[in-house]
């Protein structure tokens, strides 16, 4: 299940596909950045539980960032995965404020591993439930009610709705909502749609609205 965010900045789109894999073990939504620009923008406007950073970028050296990562997100931890293993490398890494250094090539294993390690020392792993105005999901579960009244979701249906509920009036995009599906069973446009709309049947008796906003995403409004 997708619980926290990460950002992976890396520009070689191979390797950011094995590291977005990796990190589903570790139930983290994952958002791309290719250049240390686009990086910072998604800084600026997104929190991120964790970042997967890399060295060699086409507009400069990711360590650069690290600077602007915690000036900007403090509770943030950073794992750097780059081909720059040698010992300098490593020490210079964690003295500038990295959490971990990894080198490439990586064992999917010890990085979801060493993520989940970085993400205990925040303590986010031990959030069990989000109850927002009558609404409860438990995480461990996977139940949803409303005011002590049960509602019967999917699996599919439970992770749509904490992706929406997780930040009310906040649009979840289709491109985050995909990635509820393996990356190699990635899913067409229709059945997003028929994931949206059978949330939304579901959901109809209750004091919920799920809007549409046309090339951007989905938005909850909790109408009560």
């Amino acid at each position: 299940m997708l619980k926290h965010k990460a950002l992976i900045i890396e520009d070689e789109p191979k390797i950011y596909c094995l590291v977005r894999e990796s990190l589903k073990i570790c139930a983290l939504n994952v958002v791309h950045a290719s250049t240390l620009e686009s990086a910072e923008q998604k800084l600026h406007t997104s929190h991120f539980d964790v970042i997967v950073l890399d060295r060699m970028l086409p507009d400069g050296d990711g360590m650069n960032l690290l600077s602007v990562i915690h000036e900007s997100a403090r509770d943030t931890r950073v794992l750097m995965l780059t081909d720059r293993n040698d010992l300098c490398s490593r020490v210079m890494g964690l003295s500038r404020g990295a959490d971990d250094y990894m080198g490439k090539p990586f064992q999917s294993e010890e990085l979801a591993a060493r993520v989940s390690a970085l993400l205990r020392r925040t303590h986010y792993v031990q959030e069990e439930k989000i109850c927002i105005q009558g609404f409860c999901l438990d995480l461990a579960t996977h139940k949803v009610k409303y005011n002590d009244e049960n509602i019967h979701l999917t699996s599919f249906e439970f992770e749509l709705l904490y992706l929406l509920l997780r930040q009310p009036s906040h649009r979840c995009s289709r491109d985050t909502i995909e990635q509820l599906w393996p990356l190699e069973d990635l899913p067409s446009p229709s059945a997003i749609n028929v994931l949206v709309r059978r949330l939304r049947r579901k959901m109809r008796s209750f004091p919920v609205q799920i809007q549409t906003h046309y090339g951007t995403g989905y938005e909850l409004k909790i109408t009560q």
